[in-house]
């Protein structure tokens, strides 16, 4: 997905293939007796609250991970549920099927940089990258901003905020992909900047 912000705690009963809408309403919380990463239902604000229309790409490569996940789980004598975390890693405290910790994709993503000589990346850093990419590809603002969860801004009032059109956020993951498609669009390094088109923090 765009935004690492939500990927990291989505299951698989969050993503309705049929109609190609993502659930976003749940987050990762610290268990204080066990220490692991709990799923609870609830976000930051109330603008996270969300569903996400996605285009028909994003969703063959969604179908396509939980095929190659369940292969993988299988040898792992783990049952592929509609509970199953999309990404999962083995944690050396936690043991196996963990949800992301950001700690350990950072470290994958040096290694990363490491091998390939890429500039600085961190998770957030992909979230900024689609958000520069939207704007610098010219999509809707107002449709951008429900997509990564933004507050409405100025005059845009919270109920026509909460209800975007679908086809319009759809139409967001097209344009950005055949921006990048054709070569126009550079990778974010994850710190703050303020794009001179949009007043409001990613």
């Amino acid at each position: 997905m765009n935004i690492y912000k939500g990927v990291d705690n989505q299951v698989w009963k969050d993503i309705d293939f049929r109609t190609g809408i993502v659930d976003l309403s749940h987050r990762l919380e610290k268990d204080s007796q066990s220490g692991k990463m709990m799923r609870v239902r609830g976000m930051k604000n109330k603008y996270c609250f969300r569903y996400l229309q996605l285009n028909e790409s994003l969703l063959k490569e969604l179908c396509q991970w939980k095929q190659e996940q369940k292969v993988l789980l299988v040898k792992m004598n783990i049952e592929q549920t509609e509970n199953q975390f999309l990404f999962s890693f083995t944690s050396p405290k936690h043991g196996v099927n963990q949800p992301l910790e950001r700690d350990w994709l950072n470290r994958k993503l040096r290694k990363v940089e490491q091998v390939y000589n890429l500039p600085h990346m961190t998770p957030h850093g992909f979230r900024h990258t689609f958000i520069s990419d939207s704007l610098n590809a010219g999509v809707n603002q107002f449709s951008l901003k429900g997509i990564v969860g933004h507050s409405p801004v100025s005059n845009v009032t919270e109920h026509t905020y909460g209800h975007v059109n679908a086809q319009a956020q759809k139409s967001v993951f097209e344009t950005v992909e055949a921006a990048r498609r054709n070569g126009t669009l550079m990778v974010h390094s994850g710190k703050k900047e303020k794009h001179p088109a949009s007043k409001t923090s990613a």
